[in-house]
């Protein structure tokens, strides 16, 4: 008997572009990774990276841009801007879906360029704008972002422990999304 898998797109910058152990746990679905290193916000709303998404309806559309923005010094009110254009012209296309968006990672190399004021500024919008704009931010530091041994050599890029934790904790709100769901399809058969 053929399964078919529901599908996760991932769409962003270097970050998910390099998370090669993304996984889902506990359900069958296809991961369909579209991110592209060295992608700003603004490159991702350019016509041919949005008519590269040509993909069946995702369950779960996972987004990480941002930090290149912040590191070439762009305004955040400017890349805030261009991350919700995305996800309105996304969500158009993919009304059903479930819009996940990553904060963006406070790394060592965001440390040592004094970034974090920004980056904080801009986490710190998408969260007060998840709920206006109908997505699911998912907040990813919590310690482990400063440590060194998570990072390869450029000090910006998760290893596969950094990516390890990355994958717990999207799994953990994935999960969560999947009990609510759960739950209000038994409350509507009721």
């Amino acid at each position: 008997m053929l399964i078919s898998k529901q599908s996760v797109l991932i769409v962003g910058s270097s970050i998910p572009n390099m998370w090669k152990n993304l996984q889902i746990y506990n359900n069958n679905y296809k991961i369909i990774n579209k991110a592209i290193g060295r992608y700003t916000t603004e490159q991702l709303l350019s016509d041919n990276y949005l008519k590269e998404l040509k993909i069946n309806l995702p369950k779960y559309i996972i987004y990480y841009c941002g930090g290149n923005d912040i590191k070439k010094g762009y305004d955040i009110n400017k890349i805030i801007n261009n991350v919700i254009e995305f996800r309105n012209i996304i969500m158009n296309k993919y009304k059903n879906s479930i819009y996940i968006v990553i904060s963006i990672i406070k790394s060592p190399l965001m440390f040592k360029r004094n970034k974090i004021k920004e980056i904080n500024s801009f986490n710190s919008q998408l969260k007060e704008l998840s709920h206006k704009h109908n997505f699911v931010y998912l907040e990813i530091n919590d310690g482990w972002n400063k440590m060194k041994q998570f990072y390869i050599n450029d000090l910006n890029h998760p290893n596969i422990l950094g990516y390890n934790i990355m994958n717990i904790k999207l799994n953990n709100i994935i999960n969560k999304l999947n009990l609510l769901s759960v739950s209000s399809d038994y409350q509507k058969s009721e």
